[in-house]
């Protein structure tokens, strides 16, 4: 199934108590902030979000040097915390790069 628009759009027609399974791995507020979204629409009719993790991360969750639900709020502090040069220019690493 594709569709297209936002999620709490999307989803909020689905039948009463539909379960959606989402890959979670979200590193930013805007990416939160759609879950929670998505979560309010499901609840009201009594459906569910379960957020997995996994499918989107390159690092397995025990790798990573920070407690999954305690990670870094945006991508420049993800940056920081394992020890990319640039996030978004360079693959480099600092020397004191977290060994993941």
């Amino acid at each position: 199934l594709v569709c297209h628009g936002k999620p709490e759009d999307v989803l909020a027609p689905l039948p009463a108590g539909s379960l959606v399974v989402c890959q979670s791995e979200p590193v930013s507020p805007e990416q939160t902030d759609v879950e929670d979204k998505v979560e309010e629409v499901l609840s009201k009719t009594h459906g569910e979000l379960w957020r997995k993790w996994g499918a989107m991360g390159l690092y397995h969750r025990k790798d990573l040097p920070f407690a999954v639900n305690g990670g870094p709020g945006n991508y420049t502090e993800l940056c920081l915390t394992v020890g990319w040069e640039d996030l978004w220019r360079s693959p480099g690493r600092t020397a004191d790069a977290a060994r993941i």
